[in-house]
């Protein structure tokens, strides 16, 4: 039988995607200074915190029969799933990873024609080699400041990295008891309350490891709603 969809969440998806483009374009980027109007411009980057918790609980919905069952987790439907998570998130991460490469190199080429000096992509930092090699494999999320080709990209590889443990954290979260997920959504909100004390208060983390205090908890949090 298929899943029964939840349209009421498509549209909430649009509203937190705008949010964040709100964020990136208006406060980072070309800083318009939109807090003038309101300061929820500044706190764009919360979308991000609702999509991990919005792919928890939409993942749960999807999943639930395949993986919160008592029978033991089978290798076919754990890979069939990280397939299936690979099929939509790659490719579209690949092509946006081949567009900041095409222009890298058309940056080098522009260089030696007008200059006649040819600067390679470094070894080391942002959108260079190193970087390059971890974002094919998806891995700039862990540390995002030194490995980003590009940067808003560390959501998803975070999240990925989520991906991995789901279909063996919702067994665990489905057939635990009531105390038990009361346990596993303390575990999760002390994760966040240690997430914001080494933040200062600050929830945009989104270099190094510290992001995954950030994307797991809230992606059980979601699995738990």
């Amino acid at each position: 039988m298929r899943t029964q969809e939840l349209p009421s969440l498509t549209p909430l998806r649009g509203i937190a995607a705008v949010w964040v483009i709100c964020f990136h374009y208006g406060v980072v980027y070309f800083a318009f200074h939109p807090e003038q109007f309101s300061d929820i411009f500044n706190k764009g980057y919360l979308a991000v915190d609702m999509f991990f918790m919005l792919s928890g609980f939409v993942l749960s919905h999807v999943y639930w029969k395949t993986f919160a069952s008592e029978e033991a987790l089978q290798a076919t439907d754990y890979w069939n799933f990280i397939s299936a998570r690979i099929a939509r998130l790659y490719p579209l991460h690949l092509f946006n990873l081949l567009l900041f490469l095409f222009a890298a190199l058309a940056f080098i080429a522009y260089g030696y024609i007008t200059a006649g000096k040819l600067e390679p992509i470094p070894l080391q930092g942002p959108r260079s080699l190193t970087a390059l090699v971890a974002n094919v494999f998806m891995l700039q999320g862990l540390d995002a400041g030194d490995l980003a080709w590009n940067y808003p990209s560390w959501s998803i590889s975070v999240e990925f990295l989520a991906y991995f443990l789901f279909p063996l954290l919702l067994p665990l979260i489905a057939l635990a008891d009531k105390p038990g997920r009361l346990l596993f959504a303390g575990m999760a909100l002390s994760c966040l309350c240690l997430l914001a004390y080494l933040g200062h208060g600050d929830f945009n983390q989104w270099d190094g490891p510290i992001t995954l205090l950030r994307c797991l908890p809230e992606f059980i949090v979601g699995a738990l709603l």
